[in-house]
């Protein structure tokens, strides 16, 4: 009978890959509208921080909430 070897070779591949024009753009489009969108955010955070000041608390801004649509 005859003894089965095994022989085991480790190879090593490096692949580098360079993004095309296409994906360098789209990455631009998805952090320009990532950079908007965090800015509105911000901007909507603060006028609703502003008004409850201006307001005297969120019950006051509630309370004037419903005088400026019910128009009293």
């Amino acid at each position: 009978m005859k003894t089965n070897e095994t022989t085991r070779v480790q190879t090593k591949a490096t692949v580098t890959a360079v993004p095309t024009v296409e994906e360098r753009i789209s990455g631009s489009v998805l952090t320009t509208l990532f950079a908007g969108s965090a800015v509105i955010g911000l901007w909507s955070f603060a006028a609703l921080a502003g008004g409850l000041v201006a307001a005297g608390g969120p019950i006051g801004l509630a309370g004037g909430y419903v005088r400026a649509v019910t128009g009293l």
